[in-house]
């Protein structure tokens, strides 16, 4: 019974999917639906008084203005849901993909705030992404010195996808159904990031972000590298570049993008008897199927940035992403609301490249607790339906407490090494060894780390 209970949520998920994708293809606004119900209320109230014999000389206008107000929306749904279904065809290339990226560069504002492309190489695959260590170092001493952290601030106006990837919408994520059968899609409420982090620009110090949806994401950061030429006319083809750089090859910034760039938080956490938490993502894992990955990592919520700010109307940037990586950190690793104290630094940033420049925030946390009460813990927890989604946390040895980096590098050396050819680490854990050895770097990073081996107390 559990089986099928399961199948049919499945089924029903799927199938909310399906309606949300035709709702962002046919643009019908929350204006436009209202109108329509008021159009059937008002419509409604007119023939019952004139059924009560209390006619007005002007039903004939309102019940046809109740029509308009009702079909007009829906007549143009109609004829966009038959464009965007049967009008092109999503395509991706490893050609197109290669030159579009041989083609990317860095704004001189980016270059002189320490934006550089990095290149991650996992089983003979490069991944590429932005980064910079300047950034870095000034995330690190926010999360140690809030005087010195980016103000967050929410823009409370809405975002919807760009007018040329409306009709791709049905393809789109009719395609992400039927490459995963088994999963259940959500369009969930995420965070957007508005503005880039430019140290080095004082008008770029503050931290705006809105609210979006995870269909907008695959349907705009997500297809950077896809074409979609049109079946009625062999000169009009979508190009996903266009969402990712502009006509002279620039990465857009954040601030001028027309992607969803909702933000990622991931961390890596250290337990009280020094080690280090890996995880592996099971093969329903929407991002990274089978890799070893950060022992929490996903997106940065909508709910996380609304409990931030309802906590503090003057809430920092390292608050946000502290709060959704320790979040990830619980759902990862099965552990229960309150039943172990931690404390996370924000210590590094990227865009990734292979993500349509997406924004991923990167996390050490201090886990109040031992490695082996925390399998325990997870042994505990974990229900069946969720083995999919990963496996037993894997406790790593640290060697030297005040460089958790050579622990890290040496666990991922062993697991490509042991995996030769497969994609078997995330780029977040690759990204992360270099954050550590900044955190190591920094006064305050060796602090904390000296503190946490000798005593495991939380400063």
């Amino acid at each position: 019974m559990a089986k099928k209970n399961s199948a049919l949520v499945t089924k029903l998920y799927r199938a909310l999917s399906v309606v949300q994708s035709y709702a962002m293809a046919t643009k019908i606004s929350a204006i436009e639906t209202a109108s329509a119900i008021a159009g059937v209320l008002v419509g409604g109230i007119e023939i019952f008084a004139n059924l009560g014999g209390d006619a007005s000389e002007y039903s004939g206008l309102i019940l046809i203005a109740c029509g308009i107000a009702i079909l007009v929306p829906f007549i143009r749904a109609f004829a966009s849901i038959r464009t965007s279904r049967f009008g092109h065809t999503i395509q991706s290339s490893k050609m197109y993909h290669d030159d579009v990226q041989s083609r990317l560069k860095l704004s001189p504002n980016y270059i002189a705030n320490g934006y550089e492309i990095r290149d991650f190489v996992d089983g003979g695959v490069t991944e590429r992404y932005v980064a910079s260590d300047l950034v870095d170092r000034s995330l690190i001493r926010g999360s140690f010195h809030p005087e010195q952290a980016n103000p967050l601030y929410l823009d409370k106006g809405g975002y919807s996808i760009p007018d040329e990837v409306r009709p791709l919408a049905i393809g789109i994520i009719s395609t992400i159904l039927r490459k995963g059968k088994s999963k259940r899609l959500t369009n969930g409420k995420l965070t957007r990031q508005s503005t880039d982090l430019l140290p080095e620009d004082p008008s770029f110090k503050t931290c705006v972000v809105n609210k979006v949806r995870y269909f907008d994401g695959q349907c705009t950061h997500e297809i950077v590298y896809k074409q979609a030429p049109s079946k009625r006319s062999i000169d009009e083809c979508f190009k996903g570049e266009a969402l990712l750089m502009d006509e002279s090859g620039e990465l857009i910034e954040l601030w001028r993008s027309r992607c969803a760039n909702f933000m990622g938080a991931s961390t890596i956490a250290i337990t009280r008897d020094l080690k280090l938490i890996l995880n592996v993502q099971g093969k329903q894992s929407m991002a990274n199927a089978g890799r070893c990955a950060p022992s929490g990592s996903g997106s940065v919520e909508f709910s996380d940035c609304t409990l931030v700010l309802g906590r503090s109307a003057n809430a920092m940037l390292p608050a946000l992403i502290t709060q959704a990586a320790e979040r990830e950190l619980h759902e990862e690793c099965a552990l229960k609301l309150g039943s172990s104290k931690m404390r996370s630094y924000l210590i590094g940033y990227a865009r990734l490249l292979e993500r349509g420049g997406k924004p991923d925030f990167f996390c050490v946390t201090f886990l109040d607790m031992s490695s082996q009460q925390l399998v325990s813990e997870y042994l505990g927890n974990i229900s069946a339906g969720e083995m999919d989604l990963g496996t037993v946390p894997d406790p790593v040895d640290i060697a030297d407490p005040l460089h958790p980096s050579q622990a890290l590098a040496r666990a991922l050396a062993k697991r490509a090494a042991d995996n030769p050819g497969q994609h078997s680490i995330s780029i977040q854990l690759h990204i992360l060894v270099h954050n550590l050895e900044l955190f190591e770097a920094t006064e305050e990073g060796r602090a904390a780390l000296a503190q946490w081996a000798e005593s495991g107390q939380l400063g």
